[in-house]
């Protein structure tokens, strides 16, 4: 007997086309949830910060508390830009040291952005004149200073070392990148110290609440006074891949520039340490810490999470592998971004002097990581994985 298509497993055409009509209706459903999904507005908090319950965010209120009654100080934790855990006085405005040079590479940016400077690759012998006969001895090496070496510690100020030669992160070089920012490229009169915060907040509009500062009345130019929270609005900023809201504060290609500059091992070896001529005029500035080994992790002012030079294992170990810190004082203070899991973690320890965390390279940054492994197993579904929202 002659069986019909029926009996072969095949539809009949109405059929065929009605269950063809549901799946397209089913894959369209599915593509505007993935559009919703990439498109999703990013939070930003107003005058003061949204937050949420730590379950809210995937979080046991339990374990982050343990956690920040262990390691003390001040600090707080975001999640897709809300508060979701805070400890100690978040709004204390305090010496944040390394952790706050990342201000300095996007105020470089914001610069070039504005045709304040022309690139990175400016020498700043425009803004600082009197470089120009330093260290005769040395070949005047200080007039082929950049911003990008400023930015990179690898200038050589107050060093033996040419610029682009060496690694070392020393207050001398941190305050004359403020001094060539804050007097020469933005032009602020003496006695205005803090017009870096003033001038580009209208552009930043990220509405610190804390009103942070460059210097105090006992330290001089250089050392920049942040808030936990305050620190954390511009840790969002980085995030958001310079975007606040619907306003761009920093150009993609910018942007990207500032996180794609990395220190080669190869090229830039660690500081000697031997001292050189410094300007007459400007003080020395003792350093939260004097690092010369960049592991070959190292950027604009940021440390990436990637295989150490010369070593086994990465900076952070067994930690998510587009993690962004930047650290002070071997890393009892710093910022952290985990894009994947769209947190941003601010803390300010004490003593900061502790010098067991001490050198960076090889203590500190296990005892950070050893930190971020307890935020991160804090998670009430420690296997949850998300995806970067572009």
């Amino acid at each position: 007997m002659k069986k019909n298509a029926h009996e072969h497993g095949s539809w009949p055409p109405a059929v065929g086309l009605a269950l063809i009509g549901l799946a397209v209706l089913l894959l369209a459903g599915a593509g505007i949830a993935i559009w919703q999904l990439r498109c999703a507005p990013r939070v930003v908090p107003g005058e003061e910060w949204a937050s949420k319950s730590p379950l809210a965010a995937g979080f046991s209120s339990e374990k982050l508390a343990a956690f920040s009654e262990r390691v003390g100080g001040a600090g707080c934790i975001l999640h897709r830009g809300e508060m979701i855990h805070s400890w100690g006085d978040i709004s204390a405005r305090q010496d944040m040291g390394g952790a706050a040079d990342p201000l300095y590479a996007f105020w470089a940016m914001r610069a070039i952005q504005d045709g304040l400077a022309g690139s990175l690759d400016d020498r700043i012998l425009v803004w600082a004149p009197a470089l120009r006969d330093l260290n005769p001895d040395l070949d005047f090496k200080d007039r082929q200073i950049t911003l990008r070496h400023l930015l990179n510690q690898t200038s050589g100020y107050g060093l033996q070392e040419k610029p682009g030669e060496a690694f070392a992160t020393t207050g001398d070089s941190r305050m004359l990148l403020a001094h060539v920012l804050n007097r020469g490229v933005y032009r602020a009169r003496p006695g205005r110290e803090n017009q870096l915060f003033s001038r580009c907040e209208p552009h930043l509009t990220l509405g610190f609440e804390d009103d942070p500062i460059l210097k105090s009345e006992t330290q001089p130019l250089g050392r920049i006074f942040i808030s936990v929270r305050d620190l954390a609005r511009f840790g969002l900023l980085t995030l958001y891949k310079g975007r606040w809201g619907d306003a761009t504060v920093l150009r993609q290609d910018l942007f990207q520039e500032m996180l794609e500059d990395r220190l080669s091992p190869k090229r830039v070896q660690p500081a000697s340490g031997k001292s050189a001529e410094r300007l007459p005029d400007f003080p020395e500035v003792a350093s939260d810490e004097r690092e010369t080994n960049h592991l070959g992790c190292r950027g604009l002012a940021w440390w990436f999470n990637r295989r150490v030079a010369g070593g086994d294992g990465w900076l952070l170990p067994e930690l998510p592998r587009n993690i962004l810190l930047a650290e002070g004082w071997g890393g009892r203070t710093a910022l952290i971004l985990i894009p994947r899991q769209r947190l941003v973690v601010v803390w300010a320890l004490e003593p900061q002097d502790d010098p067991a965390w001490r050198p960076f390279s090889e203590s500190g940054r296990l005892k950070v990581a050893d930190m971020l492994h307890d935020v991160l197993d804090a998670r009430a579904e420690p296997n949850l994985h998300l995806a970067y929202e572009e």
